[in-house]
C-alpha cells in the first residue's frame, strides 16, 4: 500500500507488475499521508503535518475502507 500525500488516496500497488489500484475510501481522504502501518485489516496512516493517526478498516479484498 502507498498514500499520495497530496491528494490523501491510497493506493494497493503489486510488487511483481506493478498494477496500481486506488482504495475506495467512500470520499474520505488522508492527506498529509506519511507513515502506513497494517495490522490485519486495520491501516494506521500517520497524517504528518496535522499531528493526527488516521485509522482506516479495510474491506477483506482491500479495494475499499473506512
Amino acid at each position: 500500500m502507498v498514500v499520495q500525500s497530496n491528494t490523501g488516496k491510497l493506493f494497493t500497488v503489486n510488487p511483481r507488475t506493478g498494477l496500481t489500484r486506488e482504495i475506495d475510501l467512500g470520499g474520505a481522504t488522508v492527506t498529509n499521508g506519511d507513515g502506513l502501518l497494517l495490522h490485519g485489516r486495520v491501516l494506521l496512516v500517520v497524517r504528518n503535518r496535522l499531528n493526527l493517526i488516521a485509522v482506516v478498516k479495510l474491506s477483506g479484498s482491500l479495494s475499499s475502507g473506512r
